[in-house]
């Protein structure tokens, strides 16, 4: 597995564990893009995971990490 399929997994986990999300948009070209996608279901991150996260990404409304402002 490629590394940044991971990583892919893990944002889409990391989304659809906020419970104000409803549903997340993903754009896949193939139906291999859209099962790596799909296995995002599969994944449950560690609270302490998700607590990291939302630091870095706060949402609507928090400021925007530095190292992400452009």
């Amino acid at each position: 597995m490629h590394r940044r399929h991971l990583r892919l997994r893990r944002a889409l986990a990391w989304l659809l564990a906020n419970p104000v999300v409803t549903a997340t948009i993903v754009g896949p070209r193939s139906t291999e893009q859209l099962g790596r996608g799909q296995r995002a279901l599969e994944i449950s991150l560690p609270d302490e995971t998700l607590r990291e996260l939302d630091a870095i990404w706060p949402g609507p409304g928090g400021e925007d990490p530095q190292a992400y402002a452009w």
